[in-house]
């Protein structure tokens, strides 16, 4: 996935970072054409290159738990995203949840490993 064709960076704070899904991707040529969804293998890897840039350090995701998709994100309704960031049971488990105002899309756990 390229995350520059997907959704664009808005702004970069402590724990959290906004984006702009971009309705124009080939992503959503196929999901799906006219009525265009975040599909949720996009949600997951675009949590794992925000971490990436928010501890400044490539990240592979070891484990998911408690995923949750609870509401779809069409980019053509939904202007900015906020992606917050909360530290869990260690230094690499992060709950991550996908939100724009009071609306949640998505939750989750997820331990990263660092790669070198």
């Amino acid at each position: 996935m390229r995350e520059e064709r997907l959704y664009n960076i808005i702004c970069v704070a402590e724990n959290r970072i906004s984006v702009r899904f971009n309705p124009d991707s080939e992503v959503f040529a196929a999901h799906f054409p006219g009525q265009p969804i975040v599909p949720g293998s996009c949600l997951v890897e675009a949590a794992r290159h925000l971490a990436e840039v928010l501890f400044g350090k490539r990240l592979a995701v070891r484990k998911l738990k408690n995923v949750k998709f609870v509401n779809i994100i069409n980019p053509l309704v939904v202007g900015e995203c906020v992606c917050e960031f909360v530290e869990g049971k260690s230094s690499q488990e992060w709950n991550v949840a996908v939100k724009a105002g009071e609306t949640t899309f998505a939750k989750m756990t997820i331990e990263f490993a660092y790669e070198q």
